[in-house]
């Protein structure tokens, strides 16, 4: 049974306190009631896509010789141009407003203005720059749009051996950095949300947590809110905040039908492996996205091997969750691709800064062994101009596809 709740109940109320007691600095947390959304994995709904999504476009990204897509893990759009981010090539790729590729910051190497790992992007719209944050060299580096690095920041972050799993900069040139206990190494204290200058110095905690626990492998933790704020969520917590003016404010809490990570509180990934094992396992939030009045999340199963999603309406209230239907008018939208395991459609959302948005990456080579799904591809293939034979189906890169919403 689903059930929306206007405030926290008593037990969301005691973890927040518990969490916020510790914070440091900003002492006061304004507004601390937020919406609770009752996921009940065992009783799903049907989540039509037409309900919430008015248009959609398709944009495909030109592949040439030095534009080789892997995997997009991020979207920016600025000037008219569509900036994807692709953290397994490392590399940061430019495209106009049409898929046409333009120029790419593809700095790997160990000098200086290079960069061995691509573990945070960032962003600057007002200073115009590209932040690169490379954990196995601990700095932070800034490149102009053109690729031009302007500035190094040598063992950014680095604060009492603590790993920095992702960040996100602040409108006054300072950033955000966060970490989590999951690890089987764990002696270095405590770990959770701190703020650090733009030249790595730490400033403050503003978070701190504790507890150990298993997590899932976190691709962004933070993300800019359509209101200029900064949001946070925490994948294995059940909270999420967002950050205003030196203040934590929660923003929408999840209380979970079922086994999640905070069930398994004082165990780390490798303890936790043997009890998966046995089959003790929890739903994990694969990840969440505040576009518009939505509220889009998708759950991972690990009990049954499969995804499923959530959609909270903001304007309502109504929360639902179950499985995707990909009907939209005369036709379907796309999965990203299919499960490995399950042979499900899966579709993975990424994080953006354009408005009222959900940005969902198709990889065509994952849906040619689908007849269905191969179907509809061929067809916007087709009225894109791009399409062709499986074989140089195989071959293109990602389609960007922009869902707008209602």
């Amino acid at each position: 049974m689903l059930k929306i709740c206007c405030a926290m109940k008593f037990r969301e109320l005691v973890v927040v306190f518990s969490l916020l007691a510790m914070l440091g600095c900003s002492g006061r947390h304004d507004g601390l009631e937020c919406p609770t959304v009752v996921v009940d994995p065992n009783s799903r709904d049907v989540i039509r896509m037409s309900d919430f999504v008015e248009r959609v476009e398709y944009i495909p990204l030109e592949k040439t010789d030095e534009c080789l897509i892997r995997e997009v893990s991020r979207v920016f759009e600025l000037d008219n141009e569509l900036i994807v981010v692709d953290k397994k090539d490392k590399s940061i790729f430019f495209f106009d407003r049409s898929g046409h590729y333009r120029r790419k910051i593809s700095k790997r190497g160990r000098a200086g203005n290079e960069y061995v790992s691509m573990d945070a992007v960032m962003l600057d719209a007002v200073r115009r720059q590209l932040i690169v944050f490379d954990l196995m060299s601990k700095k932070l580096l800034f490149y102009s749009l053109d690729g031009v690095c302007e500035k190094v920041v040598p063992r950014f972050g680095v604060f009492e051996d603590r790993y920095i799993r992702d960040m996100i900069n602040l409108p006054d040139g300072n950033f955000l950095c966060y970490s989590y206990l999951h690890g089987a190494n764990q002696n270095y204290g405590t770990d959770g949300v701190w703020e650090v200058s733009a030249d790595g110095e730490f400033v403050r905690w503003i978070q701190k947590f504790d507890l150990i626990h298993p997590a899932a492998t976190v691709d962004y933790a933070f993300f800019h809110r359509e209101d200029g704020t900064v949001g946070w969520m925490c994948v294995e917590y059940t909270e999420d905040y967002y950050y205003d003016e030196a203040k934590v404010r929660p923003l929408l809490a999840y209380e979970v039908d079922g086994p999640t990570a905070m069930d398994f509180s004082g165990m780390n990934n490798n303890d936790y492996a043997f009890r998966w094992a046995k089959g003790e396992m929890f739903n994990d939030r694969r990840y969440t996205q505040y576009r518009g009045d939505c509220v889009f999340t998708c759950w991972g199963s690990e009990v049954e091997n499969h995804r499923y999603y959530s959609l909270y309406d903001k304007r309502t209230g109504r929360c639902r969750v179950g499985e995707l239907d990909y009907a939209f008018g005369d036709t379907e939208l796309l999965p990203s691709g299919f499960n490995r395991f399950s042979k499900e459609p899966v579709l993975n959302v990424v994080d953006t800064n354009m408005a009222n948005v959900l940005v969902a990456p198709v990889y065509p080579a994952m849906l040619l062994n689908n007849e269905k799904s191969c179907r509809i591809l061929d067809g916007v293939l087709d009225r894109l101009g791009i399409g062709g034979s499986e074989e140089i189906v195989a071959e293109l890169n990602p389609v960007l596809q922009l869902m707008y919403l209602k």
